[in-house]
């Protein structure tokens, strides 16, 4: 049945709805031709409900999905050199039912890209302009290199386009056309990598609804992109409804039993498709490929048995084949319930066997041996991650009361002592006493529910003095004369450097709590605040795609991390098509701002990125809105405090990307803030610093508990197997790097000095230490000559 045919047979279900139940059997015979068989089976197809409404049947989106697309016509192939935008057209890749999409060429910086034109005709309707605009929203909300990126929207003239970065190597279903069936190894690691994409999107609320082979592009280091999030459900009782009760969205190659019968869907319907997927890439053939019809492929997919690789193949292996069963289950609730469940199972194909799938009866003696298990990793748990959870879990085991024991018990052992190293005194006291005070909250909590290995934990707070030397000694002292088995603090790449060197050679542990530029990794060293990749990016490109920003300004102050950040800020604008439009430098603690206030005004530009530290901030933005640059801030070292010295009238409706805000909505961020000001009052505000270095104590004992030991580096091996749900939400260490996975926010600044959260991403993001868009070695020669342009140093040297 081709989509016509089956256009005019729900055409044909339609008018019946205007006629009574008793007239309406020898209507559909009729129009039917008398065929009794089609009857039967488009009844299980097209249903009416109790109000006599048709319900189930494709939308029109979906029937242009059958199969692959067409090739291009005389009138698509009018697009090739054709410009939009900046953009010129070279060729058309494909022709769906919403859109037509291009290759083309960013004429600004030689950049290949993909583009998505709504149809003409569409461009009318306003659902379909809801729904595309939809899809820019769905791809902008997730941050993730296994979802295809988003570069930008336009509207020109009758058009409306999206850009997203181009896949070389085409698609999966363009490598099963050319290979046929990849193998289990190919088609496992292709498979985990399209799950990573979907659990980023499930995180952000969204069921795709329409994955496929056809859908995840493959770029060429392999890297594959989940794309096309043209029909993707927001889960949101609030969202604005663009599909109808009872119609259809999807592929039907690939549609689940609930998206056939026009039932509720949720993310368990992605995750049949993704078994539907991996049946294609393992097979060379789309599951139920042999049914004749539309119809009954719907059915297959309603009522048969999931497919079986082994039906083809007696020696293919049993794993893959149960894995297809589980996903592809008739029933919602026999699934795997998350992506995550789905790929622990693929990840144990690739290591080994993997279980039989849910879903058979046990035995009696397995049902107590689960039921004992399960007994037994509730123990477990508790004891390794339900400390820092914004639950106590001696109160929950015992009751406060045992709790209180705890604690006058550890109090008759000699302490742990911890140091906590930040200026307070100096340019950068005032942020960074606000962490001092952080971290003394965290180890509060820890001594009231018992201490760490039955031990109270003691601070010894030293000074740093906003100087990098004197963070060194300092270092130095800590771990020589007060004998602390962990260090926590510096708030600046300068500081941070120069307690590095002391614990590599005294083999001790630095926890470092704050935005850094990255461009270097440490056994020594665990970076739990954001790097670029978690901040300066994402800003970058909402600024441009979502902000409309074109022209920027940089300024910073003069020492490493402004200058690193802006190098790789730079690269990233400039593969953007963005301009710089100047790049000045502060002196840390400088007040004299006005010069670079005027190179601002000069240069005009719609966007500033400011990574200015310390007091020089306040000097700055006051100047600057007191010359009238009315030019958007997009700031890195702006939290609720900061903004509240500077004076929040002249920040409102500025940016700030971070790791953390206040206003983030979570019953842990909600304990986490009550907790913070019960102790220091609720005239308080909180920054991303603060909140980081709460979770770098809390996050430590979690360790300390788990390896119960108190060396250096045995802890340090221990905070990278840990899972922390922080305030801003999950956090854990890279084994490798020692950077954290963090989420990213985009707060706008409001007139009570609050964020208004703009944008976020949909979990935590990956670091990456050394962005590729140079060479790891030209990255470390830049540090390098930085440091002798400064004398040894890593900041400007005073003048």
């Amino acid at each position: 049945m081709t989509p016509s045919e089956y256009r005019r047979l729900k055409e044909v279900f339609f008018d019946a709805c205007k006629l009574s139940p008793s007239e309406r059997e020898a209507y559909l015979l009729d129009a039917l031709g008398g065929d009794t068989a089609l009857l039967a089976e488009a009844r299980e197809l097209f249903k009416f409900n109790e109000s006599e409404t048709l319900v189930g049947g494709l939308s029109d989106t979906a029937l242009f999905a059958v199969g692959r697309p067409a090739p291009p016509t005389a009138g698509q192939v009018a697009w090739e050199g054709r410009k939009i935008g900046k953009y010129q057209v070279t060729r058309v890749l494909e022709s769906g039912g919403m859109g037509t999409v291009l290759e083309a060429q960013d004429t600004t910086i030689g950049r290949r890209v993909a583009i998505k034109v709504l149809h003409a005709e569409l461009a009318e309707d306003d659902a379909m302009c809801q729904r595309f605009l939809a899809e820019a929203r769905a791809a902008g909300a997730i941050n993730h290199p296994n979802v295809v990126t988003l570069y930008d929207v336009g509207e020109e003239e009758d058009l409306r386009y999206l850009v997203m970065e181009y896949a070389e190597d085409g698609s999966a279903e363009d490598l099963v056309q050319l290979t046929g069936a990849l193998g289990v190894e190919r088609a496992t690691d292709l498979l985990l990598q399209a799950c990573h994409g979907v659990a980023a999107a499930h995180a952000a609320g969204l069921v795709h609804r329409d994955l496929k082979p056809a859908n995840l592009l493959i770029r060429s280091d392999g890297t594959v992109k989940v794309t096309d999030f043209g029909i993707a459900k927001l889960e949101d009782a609030n969202a604005q409804r663009l599909t109808l009760d009872g119609q259809i969205i999807g592929t039907p190659n690939y549609m689940s039993p609930e998206q056939c019968q026009g039932a509720e869907i949720d993310a368990r319907t992605d995750i049949y498709a993704l078994g539907a997927t991996y049946y294609t890439l393992l097979v060379g053939r789309m599951p139920y490929a042999d049914r004749k019809n539309l119809v009954s492929l719907i059915n297959a997919h309603c009522s048969a048995e999931p497919p079986d690789p082994r039906s083809y193949d007696r020696e293919f292996p049993a794993a893959p084949a149960m894995i297809i069963r589980k996903a592809m289950a008739k029933s919602i609730s026999e699934r795997y319930q998350t992506v995550t469940e789905l790929m622990d199972d693929l990840c144990r194909l690739k290591q080994g066997p993997v279980p039989e799938p849910a879903g058979r009866p046990a035995s009696r003696a397995s049902l107590g041996a689960a039921a004992a298990a399960l007994v037994l990793l509730a123990v477990a748990g508790w004891s390794l991650y339900g400390k820092g959870r914004g639950i106590d879990p001696l109160d929950a085991a015992r009751g406060s009361e045992s709790s209180a024991a705890a604690a006058a018990a550890a109090t008759e052992q000699e302490p742990i002592r911890v140091g906590i190293l930040h200026s307070l005194t100096g340019t950068m006291a005032r942020t960074e006493e606000m962490s001092v005070d952080a971290c003394l909250l965290a180890l509060d909590e820890i001594n009231r529910r018992g201490g760490v290995l039955g031990r109270r934990v003691e601070p010894v707070i030293a000074d740093g003095g906003s100087l990098g030397v004197t963070f060194a000694t300092q270092a130095a002292r800590l771990i020589d004369d007060d004998q602390v088995v962990t260090i926590f603090g510096c708030c600046t790449s300068d500081s941070r450097k120069a307690v590095k060197a002391v614990v590599e050679a005294k083999n001790h542990l630095l926890v470092y709590p704050t935005n850094h530029e990255g461009l270097e990794t440490s056994p020594n060293v665990v970076y739990l605040g954001g790097d670029p990749s978690q901040t300066l990016i994402p800003c970058a490109r909402w600024s441009y795609a979502f902000g409309g920003k074109r022209r920027f300004f940089l300024v910073g102050s003069d020492y490493v991390y402004p200058r690193l950040a802006n190098e790789i800020l730079k690269d990233y604008l400039a593969s953007l098509g963005a301009e710089i439009v100047g790049e000045e430098y502060l002196p840390l603690g400088s007040s004299s701002v006005g010069g670079v206030v005027q190179k601002i005004e000069a240069a005009s530009p719609d966007a500033i990125i400011n990574t200015v530290s310390g007091d020089t901030q306040t000097a700055f933005v006051r100047s600057l809105r007191s010359a009238g640059v009315s030019a958007t801030q997009f700031t890195t070292g702006m939290g609720e405090q900061e903004v509240r010295n500077t004076s929040v009238r002249l920040m409102v409706g500025d940016y700030s990307v971070s790791t953390y805000f206040q206003t983030i909505g979570s019953p842990a961020n909600d304990a986490f803030v009550a907790a913070f000001h019960s102790r220091y009052g609720k005239q308080r505000a909180i920054s991303a610093p603060m909140e980081t270095s709460y979770i770098s104590v809390m996050m430590w004992a979690q360790a300390v508990e788990a390896c119960g030991s108190l060396e250096p580096p045995a802890i340090t091996d221990s905070y990278t197997k840990q899972r922390y749900q922080a305030p801003s939400g999950e956090i854990h260490i890279d084994p490798e790097s020692h950077y954290a996975f963090r989420n990213s926010y985009l707060g706008e600044i409001q007139d009570d000095g609050n964020f208004k959260i703009a944008w976020q991403s949909s979990g935590p993001v990956p670091p990456q230490p050394y962005p590729e868009s140079r060479p790891a070695a030209d990255w470390e020669q830049l540090l390098e000559d930085l440091r002798e342009q400064w004398g040894g140093g890593w900041a400007a040297p005073e003048e």
